[in-house]
């Protein structure tokens, strides 16, 4: 091994060995719903990464990667993670900013924002990566993490920027996901991004809009299901099939609700009801079906053990 081998081989370690420590931290805060610290431990991964990987992709092209090492695995598992990261951040925030507004509509007082996060910054675009030096690090992390609030959201402005930046994340899991062949892993961003709108939607002040967005949400679950048909697990296909059913209700009800207001004779919206309760129907009796599979297979699973 000669020495810029090993050298190489030094630094690139280095960095998974950062790399795994803030991981670690970002992972813990996120558990504990501690928004600010989260998002400041996504950044300072992403910052590492970015930094050591143009150390890997020269040592890369050099065909000077440790043979002994699988270096080049663990960097696409902590590139993929972070983008997990970052998807679950956004959908973390949005979801208990969720919860904080229903809060708050139902009591009809503003709920303590127990978000423990710093002052809100208005999301923008990251910067081009920086030279690695320590002098600007602490520049490089703020912006870097400046691309998402760190704050409950209240309007649905500021729910769609977070809806965006989730989005954007889980669509680049997706697209490892496929990369990759991995079907199975496929469906979990696929889904996730499908939770997003359901969260969004309680931001939307317009009927007809949540019903677009509903409607949108079908079909999305509807295209998972489809794409992959024999990867997915029963206990997936049972959320996927509980949210299309919740859905469908929810679009009959403001159907009925539209119709109400405006004075419409139910005749109107007769025959549109009746094709979206049919298909509510149809996903409570699927759902029943995989749950009765899963049942079958926890049941042969315990025989065997």
């Amino acid at each position: 091994m000669n020495r810029w081998t090993i050298m190489s081989t030094t630094v690139l370690t280095e960095g998974v060995t950062w790399t795994n420590i803030t991981t670690a931290f970002y992972s813990y805060c996120l558990h504990e719903k501690r928004f600010s610290d989260a998002r400041n431990y996504l950044a300072a991964t992403q910052y590492i990464l970015d930094e050591y990987e143009k150390e890997f992709n020269a040592t890369k092209e050099a065909n000077s990667l440790p043979e002994d090492k699988n270096i080049d695995t663990e960097y696409y598992d902590l590139r993929v993670h972070l983008d997990q990261g970052w998807a679950k951040y956004g959908s973390a925030l949005l979801l208990h900013s969720k919860y904080n507004l229903s809060y708050s509509q139902k009591s009809g007082t503003k709920k303590a924002d127990t978000s423990r996060s710093t002052s809100s910054i208005e999301p923008k675009e990251s910067a081009e990566p920086l030279t690695f030096n320590w002098e600007n690090v602490d520049e490089r992390i703020k912006d870097i993490a400046s691309q998402v609030t760190d704050k409950y959201v209240s309007n649905l402005k500021d729910a769609k920027a977070i809806f965006v930046h989730t989005t954007k994340w889980y669509e680049k899991n997706k697209a490892c996901c496929m990369e990759a062949g991995d079907m199975f892993s496929y469906t979990f961003p696929a889904y996730n991004v499908t939770l997003t709108y359901k969260y969004l939607e309680c931001f939307q002040p317009e009927r007809n809009m949540r019903i677009k967005m509903h409607k949108r949400r079908v079909q999305m679950l509807n295209d998972i299901i489809v794409f992959t048909k024999g990867y997915a697990p029963y206990a997936v296909l049972l959320k996927f099939y509980m949210d299309m059913f919740i859905s469908y209700g929810a679009i009959i009800d403001m159907m009925m609700e539209n119709a109400e207001i405006a004075g419409k004779p139910f005749t109107e919206i007769q025959p549109e009801v009746l094709e979206y309760v049919k298909h509510c129907v149809e996903s409570w009796e699927k759902y029943n079906i995989a749950k009765d599979k899963l049942t079958k297979v926890k049941s042969t699973m315990n025989i065997l053990k």
